[in-house]
């Protein structure tokens, strides 16, 4: 049981420190740009793609869609992925 406590208090920490860091001004401007657009264009590069997928994957379960562009250096040459 002593494991489980320490468990406990890690993710309570780990919660309050990720509270702290919690800008309100930009959580709120975020929150209105998701309001009030109905897809989101997200663009990525190679390797930090597979943050990309978890993000659409989070929105999905809201009811946001979520257009990945991987590899994306130029705005007007890219393949958009589309997640079902």
């Amino acid at each position: 049981m002593e494991t489980a406590g320490k468990i406990n208090q890690l993710k309570i920490e780990s919660v309050k420190d990720t509270l702290a860091l919690v800008d309100h001004d930009s959580l709120q401007k975020a929150r209105h740009i998701l309001a009030t657009h109905r897809t989101i264009n997200l663009f990525s590069l190679a390797n930090i793609t597979f943050i990309a997928e978890e993000f659409v994957y989070k929105m999905r379960h809201i009811g946001n869609p979520v257009i990945i562009y991987p590899k994306a250096t130029k705005l007007n040459n890219h393949t958009p992925i589309y997640l079902p």
